[in-house]
């Protein structure tokens, strides 16, 4: 009878936690809310009469997936994660518990002398949980799971979160233990919190610089094709600014109003002539993908007065680029877009700030080098390895997608050099 009574108890505080962390009111008029429980109080006592500790705890998580899928109409996505953190969190009251018991009550948790007391340390754990889950931290970890887990299938998030409550089931496994006298029960709160810890740990610092590498991937995930349809309309708006600048000099010839002369010679002069500058200077390069990554990045640099030149080889032409395939040639322009924020970033809080973007031809291949000056001390072989940087904690995911991009293609070749005080980036397309 107490076990029963301990379900639906527990089944309450666990609805209740679901909805505190979601940030959702329950509808007590709701069929669906009582639909829910019930069947999820079946769930329990099916799950009751196994004794695998990791089937048990599984399953718990299922249910509480069960729940936030219909209950409270999350995705599947979200509902593996929420099914995982609510079972996390009833481990960690249960530490909570533990550790109280076993400094000051002598460890009601695992009395088998009075069968109610059961009953009242699952009300005690479930007070735990919800108060745990009415934490604006709490919250704000669920969302950050959220957030760094979008990159990932179901699957992979099932997984990881089977593996990681697998683990944590162990703790369960040393109460029992401890129960049979196998253990000291005093050592038993601190095991398992120490484990529970380390797998929580675990799976933070995985999800954390997973989700840091996607997102970079994620930037520069960058089509051929949608790079050549912008340099289509770049060149569209070259032709319309000619246009435009050959019918305000129409007008001009036509006003006998000197202000309207005089505001269009301004116009002429200034806006247009540095915007035909800029355009004038890509059309260096040949037109199918490069041509639209460098102007993006030759326009922040404009705007953050940066000093900057362009030189391309003469040799450099569109016959000679038609040799390359278009994923190697969708694989440099990633790879320059890392390379030209590097440098950018790299020079910002500098007095002289100028980068060297080259592009040219040698025997074998044809080379991309980015130029920028630098201060300091720089070792150039940790730049080779994937996640390092130079500039402090969470960078360096730029290079590591440089390195799987050139790893996983035999056409391209990558390597920095430092020349006096000059730090270049150099990828080549072997041809």
């Amino acid at each position: 009878m107490q076990y029963l009574a301990t379900f639906l108890i527990s089944n309450i505080f666990f609805i209740i936690a679901m909805s505190l962390l979601v940030e959702t009111k329950l509808n007590f008029k709701s069929k669906k809310l009582y639909i829910s429980y019930f069947i999820s109080i079946l769930f329990y006592l099916i799950n009751f009469y196994q004794s695998f500790m990791v089937i048990r705890v599984a399953l718990n998580v299922l249910v509480f997936m069960f729940l936030a899928y219909v209950l409270f109409e999350k995705g599947m996505r979200e509902s593996i994660i929420l099914g995982f953190l609510i079972t996390l969190l009833a481990i960690l009251s249960e530490i909570i518990y533990a550790l109280f018991t076993s400094g000051f009550l002598n460890g009601l948790i695992v009395t088998e002398n009075y069968p109610w007391i059961v009953f009242i340390n699952n009300v005690i754990i479930g007070i735990i949980l919800v108060v745990l889950c009415s934490f604006k931290e709490t919250k704000r970890f669920y969302h950050f799971l959220i957030k760094v887990t979008r990159h990932f299938g179901e699957k992979q998030i099932a997984i990881s979160a089977l593996v990681i409550v697998a683990l944590s089931s162990l703790f369960s496994l040393i109460l029992n233990l401890a129960s049979n006298h196998l253990l000291e029960s005093y050592y038993v709160p601190f095991i398992g919190s120490f484990l529970t810890l380390i797998c929580t740990a675990i799976l933070f610092i995985y999800l954390r610089k997973n989700n840091q590498y996607l997102d970079i991937y994620e930037k520069y995930d960058i089509s051929l094709r949608s790079i050549q349809e912008f340099e289509m309309a770049l060149d569209d708006y070259r032709m319309n600014t000619h246009e435009n600048k050959n019918q305000l000099r129409t007008i001009r010839n036509m006003s006998r109003n000197k202000s309207v002369i005089h505001y269009i010679d301004g116009l002429l002069d200034e806006k247009t002539k540095e915007d035909d500058q800029l355009l004038e200077l890509i059309q260096k390069i040949p037109p199918g993908g490069l041509r639209g990554i460098i102007y993006t990045k030759l326009l922040l640099m404009k705007n953050k007065e940066i000093l900057f030149e362009l030189s391309v080889g003469r040799n450099i032409t569109n016959n000679l680029l038609s040799k390359v395939n278009g994923q190697t040639l969708t694989d440099v322009c990633k790879i320059l877009g890392v390379f030209l924020d590097n440098s950018i970033e790299a020079i910002n809080g500098l007095e002289e700030k100028l980068i060297l973007i080259e592009i040219y031809e040698e025997l074998d291949g044809i080379v991309f080098a980015i130029t920028n000056n630098y201060e300091g001390y720089l070792d150039v072989s940790t730049l080779q390895n994937p996640g390092k940087t130079t500039k402090g904690k969470g960078h360096g995911y730029g290079l590591s997608l440089v390195h799987h991009l050139v790893s996983h293609n035999t056409m391209l070749e990558h390597r920095n050099e430092i020349i006096e005080d000059n730090f270049v980036q150099i990828i080549k397309i072997k041809v």
